[in-house]
């Protein structure tokens, strides 16, 4: 593998780790704002795991489309006037 091969590689799989972290932001922003309408309560486990999947998908799912994927939940939250 030349130099440049291996840096066009690192450099990729790092654009993909942010694109990762892009989409769990967003993800993670989506579920304060629905959490942040409902009661205040302890937290279990169960919570804190069906919490985390929409956060990870969300974070895979911006890996997979990218630039789409990010444009496309930044106009839908824009037109719910969040």
């Amino acid at each position: 593998m030349t130099p440049e091969q291996a840096e066009a590689k690192s450099s990729s799989t790092l654009a993909a780790v942010y694109r990762f972290l892009g989409g769990a932001a967003l993800g993670t922003f989506l579920m304060v704002i629905l959490m942040s309408y409902g009661t205040s309560m302890p937290w279990s486990l169960a919570q804190v795991g069906v919490l985390s999947l929409p956060v990870v998908g969300f974070g895979v799912l911006a890996v997979v489309w990218g630039q789409q994927f990010i444009d496309a939940v930044m106009q839908t939250l824009n037109n719910a006037g969040f």
